[in-house]
């Protein structure tokens, strides 16, 4: 799955906790924004908790580029048995 809304990650991700908590989905890419996170009244660290409740083990990739800002992909996996 790919989630990128700009600021409203997290109502995205508890909107589909249900289906996320399961093992249908083992992998999501998310963009992060931290500077529109704020206009929802929440941060870049509780949408890393989120998923990481979720169940997800996660890892930061690198968006460098010029026309990027403070904007990065977190790549999220669940391994399962």
């Amino acid at each position: 799955m790919k989630i990128d809304v700009d600021g409203g990650k997290l109502d995205v991700l508890r909107g589909l906790s249900y289906t996320l908590s399961g093992d249908a989905c083992r992998l999501i890419f998310c963009e992060v924004h931290p500077g529109p996170l704020s206009d929802y009244g929440e941060n870049e660290q509780a949408v890393l908790d989120e998923l990481r409740d979720l169940g997800y083990s996660l890892s930061k990739r690198d968006l460098s580029h010029e026309s990027r800002r403070d904007e990065y992909f977190i790549a999220a996996q669940k391994y399962t048995d």
